[in-house]
């Protein structure tokens, strides 16, 4: 709804203070069918319902019946129609956000109407291109990226719509997805030393969770193995990222980045959002990711958005103006999401997010696909496309290339029409590398495996080491390690590429997955064979010995499981393959 200030400037253009009974009791009948009563498409609707609502006002509270009778003559005079692009959704925004003194009733924003007025048709047009989808909301942000003006603010697809209308939906949480994914890397590449090169395992990963376990799945459902970061971040492959979170030491690092860059309504524990912090688990709002992005096109340098014309010129060097991450993570992650042949094998070669200049840009879809985003930038200006519905209904077979991405598309194109964008200069810090795609080893052009080289960055102090013939056999497979021979017993169509190598051990990173450490299980008559009987599960691929010195091992149903007894416990695994253990302790109690 419109609150009653907007209200008033929006059909009489005047304040509160300055309308008439009649207009004030007109005004104060729309709430009650805001479609229905809107005097601009029902006037004879909007005059009976203010007329009751003035009869009314004799009744009850006893106005004097000439004055009734002469507000009923005054006829309904109403201003042009000057919001066609959801300004009072701009107005509610400025005064709730910018703490404006009682006494100011006016203000200029840094809106661009003609940008405005695009960003809004656009949206309509393509959300009535979706509706056989089930796609009936959306929202758009355009930032200036030097000044974090917002340029654009369209929080509806159509204002005076019953159905949501007046909600702004660039201000409400939803669920992003994998849109955030990028933070996530640059937060990689600063603590673990990670670098678009480097390898990480796509395969069935199960980690420990609160409640039990959670297996983690791509949203293609499918396994790749051993895959660069340059192809996880460009295809947006879910289980590298949350097995980099893992590495990290969970969901805490990642929780402090979202938090210094604005997205302050992350307020519960790293542990209530778990390891999908990394693939969506965190409502944040459009215009705080939107924002969040134009942070790594400033190349970590941080400053909230403004849409007060006095406020985008304060605080260049305070603190709402810092540098969160490095040029060379920002520029890193930007060269991978500009690069088109990095999203190809999700994305095909010609999708939405492939633009006629330099832009990088990502999508997200939720769970269940109820939430749909485009986020991304290009030197000048960011842009964010939020699609779905606001009353969570799920839509249909609608990916963020598809949703958004026409959206992003269109905007980008026309913020440049006139104003071609420039791109980065490449820090003197980092040089340009060719890596094998599985290995992440640098090819030289006399590599027979050169024609299949990733074209990407490093820095130059941790240059990736050159491929050798210790790395292939004699048919020149790749050589995997045992974290890999599950996955590659179950697709043996990849033995064509890779090979086991027995000489090479596992990773040393065995961790039990199930139980956690300090966990506590309590025995409840009211389950199956009370609950004593625990799956035991570990990290390794290899075969795996258990022991407790407390608690009887035994085999069930084809896994390791132990016999719970109430009480305090130790629980030793130990990989059969490498030797390496690991021990946790947790709790068994009597519900």
């Amino acid at each position: 709804m419109l609150g009653p200030k907007q209200a008033s400037l929006h059909y009489f253009g005047r304040t509160l203070d300055q309308l008439s009974l009649s207009e004030c009791a007109l005004l104060a009948g729309i709430p009650q069918s805001p479609s229905r009563h809107n005097p601009r498409k029902n006037l004879t609707s909007a005059k009976n319902r203010r007329d009751w609502i003035l009869d009314r006002m004799q009744i009850v509270h006893g106005v004097d019946a000439d004055r009734i009778q002469r507000a009923k003559k005054e006829p309904i005079t109403l201003s042009p129609a000057r919001y066609q692009t959801n300004a009072p959704q701009i107005a509610t925004y400025v005064e709730k956000y910018h703490s404006l003194p009682p006494s100011q009733s006016t203000f200029q924003t840094t809106i661009e109407p003609s940008m405005q007025l695009y960003a809004q048709q656009k949206l309509s047009t393509e959300l009535n291109k979706l509706k056989d989808k089930n796609v009936n909301n959306g929202a758009v942000v355009v930032i200036n990226n030097s000044t974090r003006e917002i340029i654009a603010l369209v929080g509806s697809k159509d204002f005076h719509s019953s159905e949501s209308g007046q909600i702004n939906a660039a201000l409400v949480p939803r669920s992003p997805g994998s849109a955030l994914k990028p933070l996530a890397y640059i937060l990689a590449f600063e603590e673990l030393g990670m670098q678009p090169s480097t390898i990480v395992p796509d395969i069935k990963t199960v980690y420990g969770a609160a409640l039990g376990t959670d297996e983690y799945v791509n949203y293609s459902r499918n396994h790749s193995g051993p895959v660069s970061i340059f192809h996880a971040l460009g295809n947006s492959l879910n289980i590298p990222i949350v097995r980099i979170t893992n590495q990290m030491g969970g969901a805490y690092k990642l929780l402090k980045l979202y938090q210094k860059i604005g997205f302050t309504n992350l307020t519960e524990p790293a542990k209530n959002y778990g390891l999908s912090l990394a693939i969506g688990s965190g409502e944040v709002s459009l215009l705080d990711a939107t924002n969040a992005f134009a942070t790594i096109s400033r190349q970590g340098l941080h400053r909230s958005a403004s849409m007060l014309l006095s406020r985008t010129n304060e605080n260049i060097t305070g603190p709402d103006h810092q540098p969160l991450f490095t040029k060379e993570s920002a520029f890193l992650v930007t060269s991978i999401l500009n690069s088109n042949p990095a999203r190809s094998h999700a994305f095909g070669t010609r999708s939405h997010l492939r633009l006629p200049f330099p832009c990088a840009v990502k999508t997200g879809t939720s769970t269940d696909f109820r939430d749909n985003w485009c986020i991304g930038f290009t030197k000048e200006y960011t842009v964010g496309i939020w699609v779905g519905n606001l009353n969570n209904s799920p839509m249909r077979g609608i990916s963020g290339v598809t949703g958004a991405g026409p959206i992003f598309k269109s905007i980008m194109l026309e913020l440049h029409k006139h104003q071609p964008p420039t791109w980065y200069e490449k820090p003197d810090s980092i040089q340009a590398v060719s890596i094998d795609p599985h290995t992440g080893k640098q090819l030289l052009p006399t590599h027979p495996r050169y024609p299949l080289a990733i074209q990407t960055y490093s820095l130059k102090s941790d240059l990736p080491e050159l491929a050798d013939d210790s790395h292939y056999d004699h048919q020149g497979r790749i050589y995997l390690d045992n974290t890999y021979s599950t996955w590659l017993k179950n697709h043996p169509h990849q033995s064509q590429t890779f090979a086991s190598n027995q000489l090479q051990l596992a990773t040393r990173n065995l961790r039990i997955i199930s139980p956690t450490h300090g966990s506590t299980f309590l025995l409840d008559p009211d389950l199956p064979n009370q609950g004593k009987f625990l799956t035991l599960k570990s990290s390794s691929s290899n075969q795996t010995k258990w022991k407790s010195e407390t608690l009887q091992i035994i085999h069930r149903n084809n896994q390791h499981s132990a016999t719970l007894i109430p009480g305090k416990h130790k629980i030793t695994v130990i990989d059969g393959y490498t030797k390496e253990q690991e021990t946790i302790d947790f709790t068994v109690k009597r519900q």
